[in-house]
């Protein structure tokens, strides 16, 4: 078996290298690393932009503002300050006038701001002119962390587990399947059924040299962003547990398919399944239960604990366990479905 094992990687490897899916890969991470690194900000500043003008007696605010707001938010005068909220129309304005003693701030808005924004805003002011200000205040709550808080994520290196994830997970899969789909039409389904390899061998190479490509995209794009802050050994072995397994149910649909126009209805069906758990990621308050039973919300959620942990080391593993019963039950399918079908097809 090893022997015959061998000669299938080979020429899966050679498939793989001939019909260009290295250099995909490779050009899909490279494109992804320049995209997190150099295009997409650190930071995504979504609403409207406040700009300041301290009018308090002895500009008492000032020290704080330049510690804290860009100079280019800080004006000079009320009279700029003005100038410049109609030039923005996303955009408001903060004066802040009085005294310690008397404090008073003026809210200059468009008018198609929602209340509750520009009321939290004034909230907001008065904690501010408390705290900077030096009010006295009455502690009303007290906050207590259960662990140590995660350092906060910038929004470029917060894509990085959905670019790993998302194309470990379609490439493999629609990989897997159109080897498949060449198979069936170059011919070469019906010299293997004729020699001692079994499907068990077939199955295993193409997952197989399909986990490697996952593995090294991963691995690579990884290594270049993050550097050393990752725990590698957990994310290969989450790399090829997705690999195997988005290969596996690749190959089983590839089955049932003679070509990738056939395959285009189901590859968008499964396409946009797989995708749902990404609205869980980006909106966790929109956390359906059903999203749990789809393997990628355990892949989302796992890489994002390996590359962002929040002192949860249990949580990877118990990812990881809840991958095993969809691995298990796509790498039976996919038996059945080789052995009993496309095996028999060119007999």
């Amino acid at each position: 078996m090893a022997k015959g094992l061998l000669s299938l990687l080979a020429l899966d490897a050679k498939l793989l290298w001939r019909n260009k899916y290295v250099h995909i890969t490779l050009a899909l991470a490279v494109t992804l690393v320049i995209l997190i690194k150099f295009v997409v900000p650190g930071e995504l500043k979504v609403g409207t932009v406040e700009y300041f003008f301290d009018d308090t007696e002895g500009r008492i605010f000032h020290p704080s503002l330049k510690e804290h707001v860009p100079a280019e938010r800080i004006k000079a005068s009320e009279e700029e300050l003005r100038r410049t909220v109609r030039e923005n129309s996303s955009s408001v304005g903060i004066i802040l006038r009085g005294a310690r003693e008397n404090p008073r701030a003026v809210i200059i808005r468009q008018g198609h701001e929602p209340d509750t924004a520009i009321n939290l805003l004034a909230v907001s002011l008065d904690e501010y002119w408390r705290k900077e200000g030096g009010l006295a205040r009455e502690d009303v709550a007290v906050t207590t962390y259960l662990r140590p808080q995660a350092a906060k994520i910038e929004f470029n290196r917060f894509l990085l587990p959905v670019f790993v994830a998302m194309d470990v997970v379609f490439l493999g899969f629609v990989f897997a399947a159109v080897m498949i789909f060449q198979e069936k039409n170059e011919g070469s389904l019906r010299a293997y059924r004729v020699s001692p390899g079994d499907s068990l061998e077939f199955i295993l190479s193409k997952v197989l040299v399909n986990s490697a490509l996952a593995l090294a995209y991963g691995l690579f794009l990884v290594g270049l962003v993050q550097g050393s802050q990752a725990r590698y050994l957990e994310l290969a072995l989450l790399l090829v547990i997705a690999g195997s397994m988005m290969s596996l149910l690749g190959m089983f649909l590839g089955v049932f398919f003679s070509n990738l126009s056939s395959f285009i209805y189901p590859l968008f069906v499964v396409s946009t399944i797989l995708g749902l758990p990404l609205a869980s990621y980006f909106f966790p308050a929109f956390n359906l239960p059903f999203f749990q039973y789809i393997p990628t919300y355990h892949i989302l959620f796992g890489l994002r604990e390996i590359l962002f942990p929040t002192g949860r080391p249990d949580l990877v593993w118990s990812e990881l366990g809840k991958l095993c019963l969809p691995l298990a039950v796509f790498a039976l399918c996919c038996y059945l479905a080789v052995e009993r079908r496309l095996m028999r097809e060119v007999k």
